[in-house]
């Protein structure tokens, strides 16, 4: 679960409330018990008014159970937190990212993600990057096929968001590129957004030219043990497809990249496992 998170604080908050959930006695105390620390001193960590030192990260790392690639990715966020060097902040992204590529995109929490969970929201966004680009509702709603309330909506939902804001010219720009949704369990926005994104990659087959889409599919036979595997890979190729669109010097077409990997048999009598 550490590597959904750009910034140990919220980690550590994000386990206290997990383990609440699991057992409604757990306390904050509770586990400032097991990380060896003060009550206060973690409250005070986790909002952000007291830093970890590199002795106590590794400390916290290790009573938290953590793995040593996970620990280590621990300890890289504490010191990212309060490095000062320019050319040590780069040196520690680079780790960080090295142990998990999805630390050069930005987390956006579950509970901001709600608010902009139909498509049209992250597709704005990601249209903001297009030199072509015109950003009125107007265009917004002739590009993306929505109506023109939908897009101002949309508009003014993003920047109180804070997700775009406004530059010095009166012109809106994005915050944050390459955002990906940090979700540690299953939520029903995240399933609407996807459901709208297979019915709109189910109108391409029928609504686009066959040479500006690729929809490929095959069944295949895998081993359970294998799933985490071949989620690797899947990473591996959205981090290529990343990188070679990143070298376009003219982007002007907005594309929808979607893997669906999932068991065409009932399990458990038909019951959902």
């Amino acid at each position: 679960m550490i590597f959904d998170f750009a910034d140990y604080r919220t980690y550590l908050k994000q386990v206290a409330l997990d383990r609440r959930a699991k057992n409604p006695n757990y306390s904050f105390r509770a586990m400032a018990k097991q990380l060896n620390l003060a009550p206060s001193t973690l409250s005070e960590v986790i909002k952000g008014k007291k830093n970890l030192s590199l002795e106590t990260a590794t400390a916290i790392a290790h009573r938290l159970g953590l793995q040593n690639t996970e620990a280590e990715y621990f300890s890289l966020l504490v010191q990212l937190e309060s490095a000062k060097d320019h050319e040590f902040k780069e040196s520690l992204q680079r780790k960080l990212h090295t142990l998990n590529p999805k630390r050069s995109l930005h987390s956006l929490p579950i509970d901001v993600f709600k608010f902009i969970a139909d498509w049209y929201h992250l597709a704005i966004l990601t249209s903001m990057n297009m030199k072509s680009f015109e950003f009125t509702p107007i265009h917004i709603s002739k590009t993306l096929g929505i109506t023109k309330l939908e897009a101002e909506t949309a508009v003014a939902r993003l920047h109180r968001l804070e997700l775009i804001t406004k530059d010095k010219n009166d012109d809106f720009k994005r915050v944050k590129n390459d955002l990906f949704i940090n979700s540690p369990a299953p939520d029903e926005s995240l399933h609407r957004y996807h459901k709208q994104m297979l019915g709109k990659a189910a109108d391409s087959i029928e609504g686009q030219p066959f040479n500006q889409r690729v929809v490929r599919t095959e069944n295949i036979i895998i081993d359970l043990e294998q799933i985490p595997a071949a989620e690797a890979l899947i990473e591996e190729f959205f981090e290529k497809m990343s990188r070679l669109t990143a070298k376009s010097k003219n982007k002007s077409k907005l594309y929808h990249l979607g893997t669906q990997f999932f068991s065409l048999m009932k399990s458990n009598g038909g019951k959902k496992p």
